[in-house]
Formats: C-alpha cells, structure tokens, sequence
C-alpha cells in the first residue's frame, strides 16, 4: 500500500513538474517571440497589436508607425496623419495635384517584402509620363469596407483638398456576408456583425484573462477545431443584403465626392484565381465557401462597382481586367507581391493621366 501511495505521488509529482516546465517554457517564448510580458493574464491582448481606437471608425487608420523588416523602410511609414508618407501632410501647393487614395489592405498594400506600395508606384509612373506635379498620397487601411472610407473621407480627408479620390473596395465587405452566416446573423448597415467583434473594439471580458497559457492553448485549439467542423456551409448563402449596403456606400462616396467638386475614380479588385492561392487566403481563419464561389462573390462585388459607376457618371477603372492574373503577382487572392505592386502602378497610371490633364489645378 505503502508502495502504490509513492508510485502515485511520484507521478503527480511529475506531471505536475512536466506541467509547470511546459507553462514556463510557453510563457517564456511568448515573451521572446511576441513580447509578452511573462506574468501577463491577458498573453491576447498585446500592445503593440491593437489598432489604434477612433470614436467614428471603432478602429482607426496606423499613426505614427513603422512597418517592421522592409526593405525601403522609408516608403513603409505612416505619419502622425494617418498618411502613408514621412512629411506632414499641409495645405495643397497650387502647383499640386492632389490623389488620395481609400480603400482596405490592398490599397495600403503592406504584404511585399520590398515596402513599396501602388500609389507610391503610381506617383512614379505619373512623374514619368509628364505628369511631376501629381501627388498620391496613401490613407488606406487594413480591414477597412466601404463603410470606413466613407467616414474617413467625410471627416477628415475632405480637409486636405484633394483634386481626386481613387476608391477600391470588394473583399472586405463581401467578407461581411460570410461573417454573417457563419454567426447565423443577417448583415446589418453598420456591419456589426463583424466589427463589433474584440478583434477590432479592443473589448476586454473574462474570457480573456488567463491563468493557465498552456491549458489556455489547449482549450481554444479544440474549440477552433470544433467550430470549424460545426461552421455552416456558405456556398449557397444570400449576398444581395450585403451587396446593397455596399453600392448605397460607394454612392454615398460618390456624392460627397460631388458636393466638394472632387473628382473620384472606382477601382475593381483584381484577384489570383489559383487554388494555391485561395487557401492562403482561407489560413486567416475566417469563414470562407467553396473555391468557385468565392471568385464568383468577387466577380459579382466587381460587376456591382461597375454598375454603380455607370449609374452615377464617375470613372470606373477595371483593374480586375488589366491586371491580368500571373502567379509571382499574388501573394494571396487579392494581395500583391512587388511584381504585382509594380504592375499595379503601371497599369494605373496611363489612364489617370488623362484623367489628369483634364481637371483643374490650384486652390480649390
């Protein structure tokens, strides 16, 4: 008896050594890889990953911040404005054309090793073509929808006096649909359903403190895996709420755009059509259908800016259909590689330049 009661304290005393080993060495790596502090209860919640919060926008565009290990640091920073440029953005020059560019992830266009982004390629093209007093300055954010580039554009982008506005929206909000089924919701004007979530309030709850990193990792790994078997098939869910929402924002940008007597142009989404590529997309976690229907969701958000540009007279640029598809241009369906990045500009530039030539420079 004596014997069993110390073969059984052996091994509790092991486990229990395994388990405080393991609890150590994960916090400890945390600390190492991601900064976070060792006696933290809240290892989710690291400073440096929180966007930065905005009263109007739930989450606001980066401030005053350096995209990490970038070749061209220089080109990858984003000023106290919200702007992707090192100066402070005044008052337009009366020599100046202005472009102001809105839009999500691949229009801020971080994904490329070398730190360069469209616009900033776009502005070059235009030097090149005869065009040096062209300016292309940078405000879009990751995450964003159409919905949040209309309230940047209205409260603060209107401020710095652009002759033209380059607007291209698609995935985000089309994501919002399949957000929407995945939690059983219907899609509501303000997109609630997806960005009322913690990842992007900053909400703290009790869910969140942990005492345990190592059963904390275990725990939500198999809740992870348990909604991804539980997750409802999207293949066949309804759009057009989500598709209504996001032509009343494009022609929300539109008029606004009108009222200040600047000019916008409407950009479609190009995309990789591979399946190396949709899969890259599907490792964010998010809830996605069937390969076919995503690129046909994407083709349908693109034919739908087509329409609403045609609708209300504005230039549509069908980037969709001049970036023609190659496999070192993606990094991801719709994320751009510095080929891709490059290419972008290229294309872009020649048909805004006449675009360019036709607007009128100086003080609005």
């Amino acid at each position: 008896m004596a014997k069993a009661k110390f073969v059984i304290s052996a091994i509790a005393l092991i486990l229990a050594s395994t388990f405080l080993l393991a609890e150590a060495g994960l916090r400890i790596y945390q600390n190492v890889a991601g900064n976070i502090p060792v006696t933290s209860f809240l290892p989710g919640y690291k400073i440096e990953k929180r966007f930065a919060l905005s009263p109007f926008l739930v989450f606001g565009p980066r401030m005053d911040w350096q995209a990490p290990n970038k070749k061209n640091p220089q080109y990858a920073y984003f000023n106290p404005q919200g702007f992707r440029a090192q100066d402070i953005i005044g008052k337009k020059p009366d020599n100046e054309y202005r472009i102001i560019t809105l839009g999500g992830s691949t229009t801020e266009d971080l994904w490329n090793d070398d730190g360069i982004h469209w616009p900033l390629v776009l502005e070059q093209q235009l030097h090149h073509r005869s065009r040096p007093h062209a300016r292309v300055l940078n405000t879009a954010m990751s995450a964003y929808t159409s919905a949040h580039s209309l309230i940047r554009f209205a409260f603060d982008i209107t401020d710095y006096s652009p002759d033209m506005v380059i607007v291209m929206h698609n995935i985000n909000d089309l994501m919002v649909n399949y957000q929407a089924v995945f939690q059983g919701e219907a899609v509501d004007p303000h997109y609630k359903v997806l960005y009322s979530t913690k990842r992007f309030t900053g909400d703290i709850t009790d869910e969140d403190v942990v005492v345990s990193r190592v059963v904390h990792a275990i725990t939500s790994r198999f809740k992870a895996w348990r909604e991804s078997r539980a997750r409802p098939l999207v293949a066949d869910s309804d759009i057009s709420r989500g598709r209504g929402y996001f032509k009343r924002n494009l022609s929300n940008l539109i008029a606004l755009a009108q009222a200040h007597q600047i000019k916008i142009v409407l950009l479609t989404m190009p995309y990789a059509k591979s399946e190396l590529a949709y899969e890259k997309s599907r490792a964010n976690g998010r809830p996605f259908p069937r390969h076919a229907r995503f690129l046909a969701d994407l083709a349908t958000y693109n034919d739908d800016i087509m329409e609403v540009g045609k609708k209300r007279g504005v230039t549509v640029i069908d980037m969709a259909t001049h970036l023609h598809e190659k496999e070192n241009y993606f990094v991801d369906t719709v994320h751009y590689s510095t080929e891709g990045t490059e290419e972008f500009g290229k294309i872009l530039a020649p048909r805004l330049a006449t675009l360019i030539d036709k607007s009128p420079i100086g003080p609005r």
